[in-house]
């Protein structure tokens, strides 16, 4: 059974949205330009307002930005890890999903390390979010057709639709 999704706040959703445009300028060289203390600036308003929980999932999402581009070799999931990201993912507990990625990020290898969290945000309906994700794992692993299509599917999601011809 689908695990149903508590509606998000929209400081939740702004925080998203300003930490993946913070992102972007860091990945280009542009942290410390007057535009990211900009996004920097704005950011503060929705912060205050994220009650524990989605701080927490913001604070979440950032240290899985700041993994996109690291080059590390992984081990593997145990059995049982493996089938509990099963489970999470097989019963939509997106964020739950997320949580056990950070924790396990070591065991799990890169590219499909970027891809679940890709699908996660998919899910979560955070788009944008996801884009970066298989973004990443179309880096790591390219020509591999499945991350294509979840990558055109979010492009036309996230309503990038001259991108995704």
């Amino acid at each position: 059974m689908i695990k149903r999704l508590p509606p998000e706040s929209p400081a939740f959703v702004d925080s998203a949205r300003l930490l993946v445009q913070l992102h972007k300028l860091l990945r280009t060289g542009q942290g410390d330009s007057v535009q990211a203390d900009s996004v920097r600036d704005q950011m503060d308003g929705p912060w205050r307002e994220l009650d524990e929980e989605n701080a927490s999932r913001i604070r979440g999402l950032s240290a899985d930005l700041y993994s996109i581009g690291e080059q590390r070799e992984a081990s593997h999931l145990t059995e049982e890890q493996a089938s509990v990201l099963h489970s999470q993912l097989e019963s939509g507990d997106w964020h739950e999903a997320l949580k056990f990625l950070r924790e396990h990020e070591l065991c799990i290898p890169p590219a499909d390390l970027a891809s679940f969290r890709g699908r996660c945000w998919a899910r979560l309906k955070h788009h944008e979010v996801a884009l970066l994700f298989f973004e990443e794992a179309r880096r790591l692993k390219p020509g591999d057709e499945e991350l294509n299509a979840l990558y055109l599917q979010t492009l036309i999601a996230a309503n990038h639709t001259g991108a995704a011809r």
